[in-house]
C-alpha cells in the first residue's frame, strides 16, 4: 500500500518541486501563447506518446512518426495512443483520472477488452532496459491487486488532500509502475496517466509535455529510481529524479518551441522569395509544420495538385524541404523543425 501522503512532502520534495513547478508554468504559458499552438500542441503530444510506447519496448522512432503526421500513421499502437490520450483529456471532467480510466485506456491501447492480470508476471510483452526492475515480484493475485489498484485511485483521487500535485503524480507514477495491475499496455498507460494526472491538476492544458521521451532515453536511471523505491522504499530518491525530469523536460520544450518559432521567421523570408506571390496565413502555418502532405495543401489556397507541387518543388530545390514517401502518401518535411525536434 502506498505510505500516507505526508511521507511524501518532505522540506527537500518541496524544494525539488520548486524549479518544476516554474518550468512547467513558463512551458504551459509559451505553449498557450505562442502562434503555432496548436501545431506545436500536436507534434509535442507525438512527441510524447513515442516516448511512453518506447518505455514499454515498442520500436518506435521519433523521427519517423513527426514524419509521418497523424493522418498517415506510422504504426497502429501509435495510432491508438494518440487517439485515446486526446479522448481522454476531451473528457477529464466527467471521468477524471483513476481506476477505471486506466482500465479503458489499456482497452484503447490493446485494441481490445483488458482486465486485471490474473497470472504472476505482468505484461511480460514490456522490455524494460533494468533487468531488476523487471524481475521484481509484482503484487500476485487478482484480489490483492484490485486492493492495491483501489489504495492507489484512492490516494490519487482523496487522499492526497493537500499534498504538492506534483509530488502526488510522482508517487501515483511510481506506485502504478510497481503494481503493473493488468495483463497488457502497463507502461504507457501509467505514462498516460500521470501526463492526464497533471492536466486534472491544472498544471497543463494539454497533456502534451515530452515528459515520457525524456524517461526513455534515461531508461536505465529512471527504472533503478524505480527499483530502488519499490525494493527498499527510496522514495525520495524518486521523487527528486522525477522533479529533475519534469523541469528539465519543460526547458527543452519551451527552448524548442521558441527556437521553431524563429525558424518560422526565416521560413516566411524565403516563401516569400521563392514562390510566385505571396504566402497565405494558412500556408505558411501549414508549412511550419514537422511534416505534411499534398492534402494539407489543398485546403489552404493550393486546390491543384499540379500548382501545389510545383510551389513545393520550389522549396524543395532551395533546401527547406525534404521529400519522403509513407506507404502511397507523399510527405514534405521541414528540414529545420524536424532536426530541432529529434535532437
Amino acid at each position: 500500500m502506498l505510505p500516507a501522503a505526508s511521507r511524501f512532502e518532505t522540506i527537500e520534495t518541496l524544494k525539488a518541486a520548486i524549479p518544476a513547478r516554474a518550468a512547467l508554468a513558463t512551458f504551459a504559458q509559451a505553449l498557450k501563447q505562442s502562434a503555432i499552438s496548436s501545431t506545436a500542441t500536436s507534434a509535442f503530444s507525438v512527441m510524447e506518446s513515442v516516448g511512453a510506447l518506447q518505455m514499454q519496448g515498442e520500436a518506435i522512432e521519433l523521427s519517423a512518426s513527426l514524419s509521418a503526421g497523424e493522418d498517415c500513421h506510422i504504426s497502429d499502437i501509435l495510432h491508438r495512443h494518440i487517439s485515446a490520450r486526446s479522448y481522454a483529456h476531451a473528457n477529464l471532467n466527467s471521468e477524471p483520472v483513476g481506476s477505471l480510466l486506466a482500465l479503458d485506456l489499456a482497452a484503447a491501447l490493446h485494441g481490445k477488452p483488458t482486465a486485471i492480470r490474473r497470472s504472476d508476471a505482468p505484461d511480460k510483452s514490456c522490455s524494460i532496459a533494468d533487468i531488476n526492475f523487471l524481475n521484481l515480484t509484482p503484487p500476485t493475485g487478482a484480489e490483492r491487486l484490485q486492493a492495491l489498484l483501489e489504495n492507489w485511485h484512492t490516494f490519487i483521487q482523496r487522499d492526497a488532500g493537500d499534498l504538492d500535485p506534483l509530488i502526488m503524480a510522482a508517487a501515483a507514477n511510481g506506485q502504478w509502475m510497481a503494481l503493473r495491475p493488468f495483463s497488457h499496455q502497463n507502461i504507457a498507460v501509467g505514462q498516460l496517466l500521470t501526463l492526464l494526472l497533471i492536466c486534472e491538476e491544472d498544471l497543463l492544458s494539454a497533456p502534451a509535455l515530452p515528459l515520457s521521451l525524456y524517461f526513455s532515453r534515461r531508461s536505465s536511471r529512471h527504472w533503478q529510481f524505480l527499483y530502488n523505491a519499490v525494493a527498499y522504499g527510496d522514495h525520495l530518491a524518486w521523487l527528486r529524479f522525477f522533479m529533475t525530469a519534469v523541469t528539465e523536460a519543460c526547458i527543452d520544450a519551451t527552448e524548442q518551441l521558441l527556437q521553431w518559432e524563429s525558424r518560422n521567421v526565416l521560413m516566411k523570408e524565403a516563401m516569400h522569395e521563392l514562390l510566385p506571390k505571396p504566402p497565405s496565413d494558412a500556408l505558411l502555418h501549414v508549412c511550419y509544420k514537422p511534416s505534411f502532405g499534398l492534402a494539407d495543401l489543398s485546403d489552404c489556397g493550393l486546390a491543384r495538385r499540379q500548382t501545389a507541387t510545383a510551389w513545393m518543388q520550389r522549396l524543395l530545390e532551395a533546401g527547406l524541404l525534404s521529400e519522403v514517401r509513407i506507404g502511397k502518401h507523399k510527405r514534405y518535411i521541414n528540414k529545420d523543425v524536424m532536426s530541432l525536434l529529434t535532437a
